[in-house]
């Protein structure tokens, strides 16, 4: 389980590496600090090194609960896809060509889509809606 998910380290932002750090610290009753050292990782090699976060999430699924290690790697996968389809429709609307193709995204992403919190990221998906639908929202499933 751990070598599958560690796989996805690299797309991993430092704060949620930083996050699996500070609970195996809370549960161990450690620093950040102590637990880099025990796994041999300098600190700015976090901002560089996907083997280092690879190794941080492995050591994550050995320490603590798998189900809380599983649930915080897939919220952060999750916001980076969600802002990558964001930023897919951005760069479609724009095509007219790509207008079937931004359908399909926005009707496959709607579940997603429909949880982003952020006020820009919202208006965009409204103005993109507006561009593609027209008027007619209605056409779009929500």
């Amino acid at each position: 389980m751990s070598e599958i998910l560690s796989q996805y380290a690299e797309y991993l932002n430092l704060s949620t590496i930083n996050y699996l750090l500070d609970l195996i610290g809370e549960k161990e009753n450690k620093s950040r600090r102590q637990i880099l050292e025990e796994l041999g990782i300098d600190k700015e090699t976090l901002y560089y090194s996907t083997e280092a976060k690879k190794q941080v999430v492995k050591e994550a699924f050995k320490r603590l609960d798998p189900a809380i290690v599983i649930k915080t790697v897939y919220e952060n996968i999750k916001t980076i896809f969600t802002n990558f389809i964001i930023d897919l429709l951005t760069i479609t609307t724009q095509e007219n060509e790509m207008t079937e193709f931004t359908k399909e995204v926005l009707e496959e992403n709607e579940g997603l889509l429909k949880s982003v919190r952020d006020f820009d990221r919202r208006e965009i998906i409204r103005i993109v809606k507006e561009k593609v639908y027209g008027n007619n929202l209605r056409n779009y499933k929500e």
